[in-house]
């Protein structure tokens, strides 16, 4: 009897284990050619020793090997048109995006597993999606609602990817560049490149999306027949939503464009967040797919460098922000709002000038002999109570290209009348490239951004007009002429 016993509570300790771990997935494809697909899945786990096997891992201990699944649909007549079940082909332990040497290597571990299978779908006029569900997520997520009656277990996992017709858009699903961060640092602003490549040259955009549930406790690895239930969102828990997914401020978000993903969580947990890639072909959207990730927060006893830079300046190739564009002068006046640093060093980028390229004051200035583009780094320390210094870096760029000033001049033919034709002319100067944008507004609510516009009042009166300008160095630079129209 005790040891009937002992096999179901190790029976019942397995199928926890192995429903439990789950932090996200992606799916990929690639075209054959001839109506065949290669599809590849990941899927992410806690690192847990050994004790929860990944589903289709022949060497599972206890024998414990649950199947890999997945199906492939028909979007419009939800059929079911291939389904199997795949046997791990390897797995490996991520590293983590943020490296730091005061930072227990062990605070968090992630594990991915790779499955690839070769399908081939019936009707290169159709369009077909391919998905994967697994039940369940790690425990004690902090944005998702517990399943219920799931015995507080949490929302199961459902990743998906689409494929257009063949016949009119053979196509490759974009692959991300990079894995998420394994975890983050509370109220510490945390960047990353969320972005993807595409071997078709298919336009991508990114968006945050709901999470999608995937399964049951008594059902965690769904073989589904049914389209229409593979899309089950998760619920949000109170007080988060796709408009707060993490809380903090800045809230998460990301850059349509480019995928740079920005955030700066203000409290610890465990926060689930889902991104979604489209792919755009001629205006055509034919691809969409989502990659589901649980990121970490810590309260981190680490400095963060930082600066506020540019928006939009972003560089991920460099993986720096422009910090300063000095249209003006030479001279650069330094604002540090790095977080949990006791001092700093900064390197201006400017070897030649000697002793003065460095500076160990919170907000220094820096006045370059030259212009063009530099390399400022800031380095933050802290020391700890065991002794040990933490140290972290930045590197942004600064650009110095005096100097850029916006003018213009007005001139009309009549006698300033109302319904006269008015014509503007830009003056706009720059030492460093040349003006590339303009934009007028008139005084009367209505704007133009062509270089030399022309105008009409309909009105009398005293109105204020303004030029803003913008170098091809990115100088702006604005300036303002009243115009009297009786």
């Amino acid at each position: 009897m005790k040891k009937f016993l002992g096999l179901i509570a190790l029976l019942l300790f397995a199928h926890v284990v192995n429903a439990t771990h789950i932090v996200g997935g992606m799916v990929t494809y690639k075209y054959l050619g001839n109506k065949r697909y290669v599809a590849t899945f990941k899927v992410y786990r806690d690192c847990n020793g050994g004790q929860a096997a990944f589903d289709g891992d022949p060497a599972a201990q206890g024998g414990f090997n649950r199947p890999f699944y997945y199906v492939v649909f028909d979007n419009v007549t939800g059929a079911r048109v291939y389904g199997d079940s795949l046997t791990l082909i390897r797995k490996d332990t991520v590293n983590s995006v943020i490296l730091n040497d005061c930072l227990d290597p062990r605070l968090t571990c992630v594990e991915q597993a790779f499955y690839i299978d070769t399908f081939t779908v019936p009707d290169d006029t159709r369009w077909y999606s391919i998905y994967h569900q697994r039940c369940c997520r790690n425990s004690g997520i902090d944005n998702l609602k517990p399943t219920p009656g799931g015995g507080g277990s949490f929302p199961g996992m459902t990743i998906y990817n689409i494929i257009p017709p063949s016949q009119n858009y053979p196509n490759n699903s974009a692959e991300f560049k990079e894995f998420p961060p394994l975890f983050m640092c509370a109220n510490q602003s945390f960047t990353f490149d969320h972005s993807a490549t595409d071997a078709d040259g298919d336009v991508l955009k990114y968006y945050l999306v709901n999470p999608l549930d995937g399964g049951t406790p008594n059902n965690p690895q769904p073989n589904s027949n049914n389209i229409s239930i593979v899309r089950t969102i998760a619920n949000f828990q109170t007080p988060y939503s796709l408009a707060n997914i993490m809380g903090g401020t800045p809230n998460i978000a990301i850059d349509e464009n480019t995928g740079l993903l920005t955030c700066k969580p203000d409290n610890a947990g465990r926060f689930v967040v889902s991104v979604l890639v489209k792919e755009f072909r001629s205006g055509v959207c034919i691809d969409s797919s989502i990659r589901d990730f649980q990121f970490n927060v810590f309260v981190c006893d680490i400095p963060k460098s930082e600066l506020i830079s540019i928006p939009g300046s972003y560089d991920p190739v460099t993986k720096m922000y422009d910090y300063k564009i000095n249209c003006k002068d030479k001279k650069i006046n330094f604002t540090n709002s790095s977080t949990n640093a006791q001092r700093f060093l900064w390197n201006f980028g400017e070897p030649t000038s000697g002793t003065l390229d460095t500076s160990t004051s919170t907000n220094p200035s820096h006045e370059y002999a030259d212009t063009g583009v530099y390399i400022v780094t800031l380095t933050s320390f802290k020391t700890l109570i065991d002794g040990r210094v933490c140290t972290d870096v930045l590197k942004t760029r600064v650009m110095i290209y005096p100097t850029f000033y916006a003018n213009f001049r007005i001139t009309n033919s009549s006698r300033n009348c109302p319904g006269d034709i008015i014509n503007f002319t830009d003056l706009s100067t720059a030492s460093f490239g040349s003006a590339i944008k303009w934009k007028w507004q008139y005084g009367d609510g209505n704007t133009d951004t062509v270089r030399n516009p022309t105008y009409k009042y309909n009105l009398s009166g005293n109105y204020s007009v303004k030029l803003t300008s913008e170098s091809s160095k990115k100088c702006i630079a604005d300036t303002q002429i009243d115009y009297i129209v009786d």
